[in-house]
């Protein structure tokens, strides 16, 4: 045992140069190891929030109203027509507000339940015109957001014809 002391001590400025390259090769490759797990850490973390988004947008989309818009001519009754609507939705539609630029609405009956989600008509005069008009409603859902649908009312030899329907968020109940 002498003869090995005998060495590390002939040797002591080698043995201290070789632990002193271990250490940092130890040190290199546990500072590597930890900026690859704060990467992959930070990914995990960025695909939870990412599925949380999607998961929060799937959620609204089965639960938020959808009015649906819609117009017929009222029967002998030139000029005049019905804009009918329905909450084809499943989650119930609150505070009802329509908008019919350049109509005039003769009655209005504005009503419905989550349990009949079928909605009363407007009936509304509506002369003939070469130019596209609109029908919207806005709405409330249950979670506060405001929703828009807006009707397009095309031109025809019978008057209008149902044109493209959107639906839009507005943005979130004051």
């Amino acid at each position: 045992m002498s003869n090995e002391i005998d060495w590390l001590n002939d040797n002591s400025g080698a043995v201290q140069a070789a632990s002193a390259a271990v250490l940092v090769l130890a040190t290199t490759v546990l500072v590597v190891v930890t900026g690859l797990y704060a990467k992959f850490t930070h990914t995990i973390s960025t695909a939870t929030a990412s599925q949380v988004k999607a998961s929060r947008d799937i959620a609204e989309a089965t639960m938020r109203p959808v009015i649906s818009l819609w117009i017929k001519p009222v029967v002998h009754a030139d000029g005049r027509w019905i804009a009918c609507y329905q909450n084809i939705g499943n989650g119930p539609a609150v505070n009802l507000a329509f908008e019919c630029p350049d109509l005039v609405a003769t009655s209005q009956r504005v009503g419905m339940s989550v349990s009949d989600p079928v909605g009363d008509d407007i009936v509304f005069d509506l002369a003939k015109s070469d130019s596209e008009k609109a029908i919207a409603v806005e709405y409330d859902d249950a979670a506060g957001w405001r929703w828009r649908t807006e009707l397009l009312l095309v031109p025809s030899s019978s008057g209008y014809d149902n044109g493209a329907t959107t639906v839009t968020k507005v943005g979130k109940k004051e």
